[in-house]
């Protein structure tokens, strides 16, 4: 989430991936996201479904025929992964040439328009099939239709558009094709809520309000990304830990404490796991003993499951929710409880409430002068924290954006920056232009999506850990369209090697239609088929995530 977020936060300066078609929305662009399977709020497929019964009007951008784009789109445009900007800047160059945008928004509220307009004027339909593989009369299609159809929506990924090596400029340039045509925070656009959870909700201006805001400022200096990832290091709190080997090797990084910690979250994942094997000290807290993470540890304690917690309450919008929970088997204990007690243990047991869980949730509630038995009294329905106000609209006109109530966004130009002043200032392309990925060559036809999902198995979530799981799908599936199967004599449930100029592993063949050809799917999290082994240590400057979506490879039959 954090790398769209980042693409956000320099582009309209509040974070967003849209939201839900409203009763004024009259089409949708869902791009790099499968709602179907990982929506979020819950249901949230089955809303889209009514939004369309209702005719608003679906364009889906994904290179797979997801449920999503099978179900909705009236047009789904497929590109070649990691060229999302390309795309986008076909689709902008369509609504300027034609006068589809609103010239008036453009012209007082976005920064760099005009050199937005002169890049994309190269980006012809044509030139950009070449580029993407979607053909040009789609690419017109789609930008006709969203242009001219508004009020126009928006849901964005918060991993498929961000996981190559253009990762922050691509995303940004999606979210200037909403910005061009004038849908940000109108009714049925995207909004930017009015009365949002006093105290959560400025996340562009740092931490939540109880968190120790002054203490995170005074640590950045010495914050271990700010040379190599200077533009996260200014936006976030944490730390972009992709560099942790170099760390670790350099001995800036001595001890590791981790939650719900897996090392197969990196590329080349062996060389974190010896660099956190050498560390003077590191634990983990999770469910289960995880070997491919857990053999590299000092101190692995065990977690109480969801059910047997109460932290963290919920909110939803301005709806909180507490818990009831079970008491925690054997010696297992909440995050909250080991986190709060290591503290208490290491001399602050002021700033961790004596290692008191409930205390602890008390101190964040207390900003809505609530306690938690408030939410154990209204454990179904919860806690409404009314709003102060009415929902209200254009509100950069207004100053209720800004944290120093004057108009315009919270960027540093006041405006949507289509020209990030922050890039601009750390020397990246300030404009979100189109970086060519990774060529295909006669060793390497292919190119790879790592990370696809199936809809009964989050990230690797229990899939070794609850048997019914396999009786579902024993093995690493690697999805190839027919084509490309046939020229390999590949057939449905063979043995087959998986190859990238930087490793390789071995899958179970599911021939489909749902990639196109040129493509090749593959899930993520699998111990014995670890596809981030096979992607490289090599990040996109600015957000600092890795390629897990752009890499060149090919499938052989074992």
């Amino acid at each position: 989430r954090r790398a769209a977020m980042l693409a956000e936060l320099l582009t309209y300066g509040f974070p967003t991936l849209g939201d839900l078609p409203t009763e004024k929305t009259r089409v949708m662009l869902i791009w790099g996201t499968n709602p179907a399977y990982s929506g979020r709020p819950y249901m949230i497929h089955g809303k889209l479904a009514d939004a369309k019964e209702k005719g608003v009007k679906f364009i889906v951008v994904d290179p797979r025929k997801t449920p999503t784009a099978a179900m909705l789109a009236d047009i789904h445009l497929r590109p070649r992964p990691a060229t999302t900007a390309a795309l986008a800047a076909g689709i902008m160059h369509v609504i300027f040439e034609e006068g589809l945008h609103d010239r008036a928004f453009c012209e007082r509220w976005i920064y760099g328009i005009d050199e937005l307009q002169n890049y994309v004027r190269e980006f012809t339909p044509e030139r950009v099939e070449k580029i993407t593989w979607v053909p040009a009369d789609q690419i017109t299609a789609a930008a006709r239709l969203y242009a001219a159809s508004g009020p126009g929506g928006l849901m964005v990924g918060p991993q498929g558009t961000t996981h190559d090596l253009n990762a922050t400029n691509n995303h940004r340039a999606i979210l200037m094709i909403p910005a061009i045509c004038g849908y940000i925070d109108i009714p049925g656009g995207i909004p930017k809520p009015s009365q949002p959870l006093e105290g959560m909700a400025a996340w562009f201006d740092g931490p939540p309000k109880f968190s120790m805001r002054k203490k995170l400022d005074e640590m950045k200096a010495n914050r271990l990304d700010r040379k190599e990832f200077p533009v996260w290091s200014e936006k976030f709190w944490e730390v972009q830990t992709n560099h942790l080997v170099e760390w670790i090797k350099a001995g800036k990084v001595k001890a590791l404490l981790a939650w719900g910690f897996s090392t197969m979250i990196w590329p080349q994942t062996h060389e974190y796991q010896q660099a956190i094997a050498s560390l003077e000290f590191s634990m983990a807290v999770d469910y289960f003993y995880r070997p491919w993470t857990h053999d590299y540890l000092d101190l692995v304690l065990p977690a109480a499951m969801n059910f047997e917690r109460l932290a963290p309450f919920a909110f939803f919008g301005r709806q909180i929710f507490g818990r009831t929970p079970l008491k925690p088997q054997g010696e297992c204990k909440e995050d909250w409880q080991i986190a709060l007690e290591i503290g208490t243990r290491l001399g602050y047991p002021d700033i961790f409430f004596n290692g008191d869980v409930e205390a602890a949730c008390n101190d964040i509630l207390g900003m809505w002068s609530l306690t938690y038995d408030d939410l154990r009294n209204n454990q179904k329905k919860g806690v409404t924290i009314p709003p102060q106000g009415p929902e209200l609209f254009k509100k950069y006109e207004t100053g209720k954006i800004r944290l120093d109530g004057k108009p315009g966004f919270p960027t540093p130009s006041a405006k949507i920056e289509a020209v990030s002043l922050v890039l601009q200032k750390h020397d990246y392309p300030a404009l979100c232009e189109y970086k060519e990925p990774m060529a295909v060559t006669h060793e390497f036809p292919l190119v790879l999506i790592s990370g696809s999902r199936v809809p009964y198995i989050t990230h690797s979530k229990w899939r070794e850990d609850a048997p019914w799981l396999f009786e579902l799908q024993r093995h690493a599936l690697l999805t190839i369209h027919p084509k490309d199967a046939a020229k390999r004599n590949i057939k449905r449930g063979d043995d087959v090697i998986l190859k990238t100029p930087y490793g390789q592993m071995t899958a179970t063949a599911k021939p489909t239609i749902l990639v196109p050809a040129g493509v090749i799917g593959v899930e993520h999290g699998w111990k014995d088929a670890n596809v981030n082994e096979l992607i490289p240590r090599r990040f996109d400057p600015i957000s600092g995530f890795p390629p897990f979506k752009e890499v060149i490879c090919e499938v052989v039959k074992t």
